[in-house]
């Protein structure tokens, strides 16, 4: 536990370090912020139920492709990460200190994103729980998010390719979601289980859902154990 918490904390600040991190916040905030302002007024309202739909989109374009895609993409390219998994600390030690920190700063996003609601609350009677609802499956599925970018990046040397592969896939899992209206049968089954939208949906309406956080936690248990398991092979080579 003590060398994951040392991993977290360096690559938290490793974060702050570069302008990455100050980039996608301020322009995430301000492109989300514009969104959601420019559609509140013709709501005439206090709901801030279209932050749940931007802000999610927003993880997509561009926030958890770019903030993971350099985590083990860029320490093969060095080739520090040789040093590092070879350091008496166990790979699943590295991996979840770099998956605590990225969730961390996906945290910071989101704590400043509170300025939304909070301003929604002084124009009118904002009910505060189905917000935190909101928050909590937001947190989950930024979760499931960094878990998938942390993968690719352990499958590459090329920071753009593991973006790629990260912006694909989780835009796949996202979009999918609005194919399963107009699917029937056993692939809209799947469809239906596997959106990520289709299992954000309840959250956003403020409606804790069991087996929808289960499915996020389940997700981000596999591909953190499948970016173990890849680092693993470098040592079989």
């Amino acid at each position: 536990m003590n060398s994951t918490l040392t991993i977290t904390r360096r690559e938290f600040r490793s974060n702050f370090d570069s302008p990455i991190a100050y980039v996608v916040i301020a322009l995430s905030l301000l492109f989300v912020g514009w969104l959601f302002f420019s559609q509140f007024w013709t709501i005439n309202r206090a709901t801030v139920g279209p932050l749940f739909y931007y802000l999610p989109w927003a993880f997509v374009f561009p926030i958890i492709p770019a903030v993971t895609m350099r985590l083990f993409a860029e320490e093969k390219r060095t080739g520090t990460i040789e040093l590092l998994i070879t350091m008496p600390v166990r790979d699943r030690d590295v991996v979840l200190g770099k998956f605590l920190a990225t969730l961390a700063l996906i945290a910071v996003l989101l704590v400043l994103s509170l300025t939304f609601p909070y301003t929604i609350s002084r124009i009118g009677n904002l009910d505060w729980g189905p917000v935190w609802v909101g928050y909590v499956g937001l947190l989950l599925e930024a979760s499931a998010a960094i878990s998938i970018g942390l993968f690719f990046s352990s499958l590459t040397e090329n920071q753009i390719v593991a973006f790629f592969l990260t912006l694909c896939s989780l835009f796949a899992l996202w979009a999918v979601g609005f194919l399963s209206s107009d699917t029937n049968g056993v692939l809209g089954n799947i469809i239906s289980f596997v959106s990520f939208e289709r299992r954000l949906s309840p959250f956003s309406r403020g409606l804790f859902d069991f087996r929808n956080a289960i499915y996020f936690l389940s997700v981000t248990a596999f591909f953190l154990l499948a970016t173990t398991r890849s680092l693993e092979s470098r040592k079989w080579k």
